[in-house]
């Protein structure tokens, strides 16, 4: 698996040319991006405690797998309207039950919120590490301007018996 899939997967289907990627070691991830992404949690947890407001789904883009759904999502804290996170994940049907799953197909709720809150048992595997030089579609959907170094992590998240549950690219803004 490609250290930057389903990124690479999104920019392939728009004919997007790929950002600059540059993998790093979990040690060389400056702070405070490395508190925020060298962990084994759930990614919107993580966010909501860091900025203390809870978090919402913005969909960029979405289209049927053939074993689940992939979508681009930006994240964004309630109260301010800032984007804290851009996403591009796959997310498997098979380790998800019916109700759980037409709330992934509408793609209204992040993935972490909605596995809290059907109570599916899952392990965080982080695959990798890297920065990332902004493009003007990671600038758009985080909503920058100007140059950007930004730092991120291709995730896999598995069910107890190692039935992948989804794997996703998540990149922050600055600090």
């Amino acid at each position: 698996m490609l250290p930057f899939y389903p990124l690479t997967e999104f920019y392939a289907r728009a004919a997007r040319p790929l950002p600059t990627l540059e993998p790093l070691a979990p040690a060389a991830v400056p702070e405070p991006y490395r508190r925020l992404l060298v962990h084994g949690n759930d990614m919107t947890p993580t966010l909501e405690q860091f900025h203390g407001e809870r978090i919402v789904l913005q969909l960029i883009h979405r289209h049927a797998e053939a074993d689940g759904l992939a979508r681009e999502v930006a994240l964004t804290l309630v109260g301010s309207s800032k984007r804290v996170e851009y996403g591009a994940i796959l997310i498997h049907r098979a380790a998800f039950p019916e109700a759980a799953w037409e709330q992934v197909l509408g793609c209204r709720i992040p993935l972490g919120t909605l596995l809290a809150e059907h109570v599916l048992q899952h392990v965080s595997r982080p695959q990798a590490y890297f920065r990332v030089t902004a493009d003007d579609h990671i600038r758009e959907a985080l909503g920058l301007e100007g140059d950007h170094l930004l730092y991120g992590r291709h995730n896999r998240l598995l069910t107890g018996d190692d039935l992948v549950i989804a794997d996703v690219v998540e990149i922050l803004p600055p600090a």
